[in-house]
């Protein structure tokens, strides 16, 4: 990444939140959440997507205050879509009402699409050139 490790996009309908949460390599740096609260409080009615390295939870990474902390803005601030990294896999979860969708890597050619919309967030998982509505 050039540039800071924690910034933001507006769109007219959305704010995408990209957050460095990698606390083994930047320690509590790597978790500021005065920082994420305050992107989160001025998103206003827009959709709030949040993007950072390590998935939520993850007990090698964060401490159960931590955890708890993370999940409490999520909560608060009604985010729509959260995107992990880390894990190297696919999967779809929900924490709250953020639907959390894992896809930190291409493997082979699989990959997901993520179209937002004013109303709805939709997912495609492709493989080999074919892609399913999730």
């Amino acid at each position: 990444v050039y540039g800071p490790y924690n910034f933001s996009v507006e769109g007219e309908d959305s704010k995408i939140v990209i957050w460095n949460n990698n606390t083994l390599a930047y320690g509590r740096a790597g978790f500021d959440t005065n920082w994420l609260r305050q992107e989160f409080q001025s998103a206003g009615d827009r959709k709030l997507i949040l993007v950072h390295h390590v998935n939520p939870g993850n007990a090698d990474y964060f401490t159960e205050d931590q955890n708890e902390e993370y999940s409490g803005l999520i909560e608060e601030f009604e985010v729509d879509l959260v995107l992990p990294g880390h894990n190297h896999k696919f999967s779809t979860s929900t924490l709250h009402n953020a639907t959390v969708h894992m896809t930190s890597r291409t493997e082979g050619e699989k990959y997901t699409i993520v179209t937002i919309e004013q109303d709805q967030i939709l997912f495609e998982e492709c493989s080999g050139g074919q892609c399913v509505a999730r």
